[in-house]
């Protein structure tokens, strides 16, 4: 290889050496005489430096700073204080809703079974019509089969045509209960829910409603449904 007077030996493999090569067939490098290699080393020198002083920065940077983590901070509470509350809303207007297709569901199943029991009411211990209504023979006569006079036994047992008109008492999807308040004939409807049971049923006049406080969107009461 062919080395000028007065310049410094390159690195194997670097810019500077590749442009030092032999030219081939010629003899000789790439520039016609040693002042030219050098104005052109040192432009070549120059733009090198100019891309490292452009590269490094972006290359050091290693970490997000405060003030751009204190925005996405501050854009994300944004989004959930206005996501949140259009959750939370259609899950009560859902809530509402099978509420009320519970309570038109159960208080056509408690018609039907008055129809077909003699025109006795269902939670009366075997149809019997002089005993005290209880939970029990309403959750038995509305889920079991049972005959004209009221008394049940597991569906398909002969003799036992009728029901069951509900696979199972659901849950009050308001207040997560199931029980069911019985009001005796000669007691009052409640005026008002207290949040104690499921439903609230008395037999004597098919009354049936939602024992859970609160109102849905529209502000009507849910123990008005």
């Amino acid at each position: 290889m062919t080395r000028f007077p007065g310049a410094a030996p390159a690195a194997p493999g670097s810019l500077l050496g590749l442009n030092r090569q032999l030219l081939p067939g010629t003899g000789r490098g790439p520039w016609p005489h040693p002042v030219g290699q050098a104005r052109s080393e040192r432009g070549l020198a120059l733009e090198i430096h100019n891309r490292k002083a452009f590269v490094m920065p972006v290359l050091n940077r290693k970490a997000f700073t405060l003030v751009e983590i204190l925005i996405v901070v501050l854009i994300l509470g944004i989004l959930a204080a206005i996501v949140l509350p259009r959750f939370s809303n259609a899950s009560a207007i859902a809530r509402a809703s099978m509420l009320a297709d519970d309570l038109r569901i159960i208080r056509m199943q408690l018609e039907v079974y008055k129809a077909q029991h003699i025109g006795v009411p269902a939670s009366y211990p075997d149809g019997d019509r002089t005993a005290a209504p209880t939970e029990q023979a309403f959750i038995s006569q509305m889920t079991q089969a049972s005959n004209i006079y009221g008394e049940t036994a597991p569906p398909n047992t002969p003799g036992y045509d009728y029901g069951p008109y509900l696979r199972e008492v659901p849950e009050n999807p308001v207040n997560g209960k199931t029980t069911v308040q019985i009001i005796l004939d000669a007691q009052p409807f409640p005026a008002a829910a207290d949040d104690s049971h499921a439903w609230i049923y008395k037999p004597s006049t098919l009354e049936f409603k939602a024992d859970c406080p609160g109102a849905d969107d529209k502000g009507m009461v849910y123990f008005d449904y």
